[in-house]
């Protein structure tokens, strides 16, 4: 997010603007299909890359992904259950919360919740879901490295704001 390495932020960046606005023009089956396809034919060409190397320079180097052959790929079972252990309490709070909002135990939440839903239509109206969640990348990899370099005047600026608030809030 800060840019510290260009090439993985750039990298990071680049194949989630590509992934989400591929997925904006095409389904969501043909994106991972193509994706894939495009991975295996990356593997392929290195693949072969290599095997002519090998073949040139009359070395034997053994398989180029031998290393990612042999890692261990099976899922702990007993991690699995801790984390479900863990997003369990977490789920039930948050069912007994929305049973709470929709069958209005405290009106003042279900209205708030209703005004937040409303408020979500016309955002909804405004932009497609998808637009949002770019939108939201672009942000994260823009925002924080704008306001690390540019600190001290975004913090003049927001402190003279909250004062401006502050005064117009005791008036």
């Amino acid at each position: 997010m800060y840019w510290r390495d260009p090439r993985k932020s750039g990298a990071v960046l680049g194949g989630s603007l590509t992934v989400l606005l591929s997925l904006a023009y095409c389904s969501v089956i043909s994106v991972l299909a193509t994706s894939l396809l495009l991975l295996l034919a990356g593997s392929f060409l290195y693949r072969t890359y290599k095997y002519v190397l090998q073949a040139v320079h009359k070395t034997s180097d053994g398989a180029p992904y031998q290393a990612l052959m042999e890692l261990d790929l099976n899922v702990d079972v007993e991690e699995v259950k801790r984390l479900v252990e863990m997003g369990v309490p977490i789920l039930n709070k948050n069912l007994a919360r929305l049973r709470s909002i929709f069958l209005i135990e405290d009106i003042v939440d279900s209205v708030k919740m209703a005004l937040v839903l409303w408020i979500m239509t016309y955002i909804g109206a405004w932009f497609n879901g998808l637009t949002l969640v770019i939108l939201s990348v672009a942000s994260v990899f823009s925002i924080p490295k704008v306001y690390e370099t540019y600190k001290t005047e975004i913090d003049t600026c927001l402190n003279l704001a909250i004062a401006q608030v502050k005064e117009t809030y005791t008036k």
